[in-house]
């Protein structure tokens, strides 16, 4: 009894033993699978090393698709990293290629006609429209003219008569001399028509005869000058003035004081640069009611003048 109990028990530890032999054999014989890679994330290139060559084909486990993760709010918009080989494609002792990012495209504007247009977004803006020059001055640039020429009084009331009580007609003749010193306040592009406004003197004197006294007087006041076609050799011109004016007679205590009307017309005919030759015909009214013979009821005098000057011009 005490060997068959010794038997039985020599086969179990036989068989276990061959048991165990077989497990480990089958368990050694099994393939060992490669680690699988994590997945790079969508934003970012994929850095991993590929795998050295094989001598011979290799077994790759199918590695398992991994949800794409998603990028956090704030980040830059997500590339797709490129494919890389596999590795039994890459050749023995070559260097894999690095993989690089697509640049990104940005689509070109259209513009359309109810939005400006941007120079910095690579948009053309339309050409500005044409302007014309503007002469710029550190000083507002100045006139001065000189004329003299000849004058007729055709309606004159002024007490001239020698003998009191005398009404025949007094027309006389004389001389008249003017200036002015203007200042230009347009025109200054050279293409307007330009006009000037300054201070006027003038002084003239009427010759007596034929029993009338002779008389002389004094003008002052403003003046407007505008000229017509500033480009053109000669050049067309109107002015007009006011004032006032104060009047001697020959052989009256009293002297007038009143004032001056001025119209005038003209040309002036460019020499020099600055140089120009001036001709004026103007109309005058002198109005004096200041003016008083003693004697005589007569409060009141004017008279009325026609002249024709020539002289010159300085500046433009």
């Amino acid at each position: 009894m005490m060997r068959s109990s010794l038997s039985i028990q020599g086969m179990k530890l036989v068989v276990g033993s061959l048991c165990w032999l077989a497990l480990a054999g089958e368990s050694a014989a099994q393939p060992v699978p490669a680690p699988v890679p994590s997945p790079a994330p969508r934003w970012q290139v994929d850095m991993t090393p590929p795998a050295p060559p094989s001598a011979g084909p290799a077994t790759v486990a199918p590695a398992q698709v991994a949800p794409a993760p998603v990028a956090p709010s704030g980040w830059p918009p997500a590339t797709p990293a490129p494919t890389a080989l596999p590795p039994s494609e890459v050749a023995a002792g070559s260097v894999p290629p690095t993989p690089t990012a697509a640049p990104p495209t940005t689509p070109e504007p259209t513009p359309t006609p109810d939005k400006a247009l941007d120079p910095a977004m690579g948009e053309t803006l339309p050409p500005p429209p044409p302007f014309r020059p503007l002469l710029v001055s550190k000083a507002v640039p100045r006139a001065l003219f000189l004329t003299v020429g000849w004058t007729y009084t055709p309606t004159n009331s002024l007490p001239l008569a020698q003998t009191p009580g005398d009404m025949r007609p007094q027309t006389q003749m004389g001389i008249n001399i003017d200036g002015a010193l203007l200042w230009q306040v347009r025109g200054f592009d050279g293409v307007s028509w330009p006009a000037w406004i300054g201070f006027m003197p003038s002084f003239y004197y009427y010759f007596g005869d034929g029993g009338q006294n002779d008389f002389l007087g004094m003008g002052y006041g403003i003046y407007v000058k505008h000229a017509l076609w500033p480009r053109q050799r000669v050049r067309l011109f109107f002015a007009y003035g006011l004032g006032a004016t104060q009047v001697w007679v020959r052989n009256v205590e009293s002297r007038g004081i009143g004032h001056l009307t001025r119209l005038a017309v003209g040309m002036d005919v460019h020499l020099h640069k600055w140089l120009q030759l001036t001709f004026e015909f103007s109309y005058r009214f002198y109005n004096l009611p200041m003016l008083k013979v003693a004697g005589s009821e007569v409060a009141g005098y004017d008279f009325h003048s026609l002249n024709l000057q020539a002289g010159f011009w300085f500046g433009r």
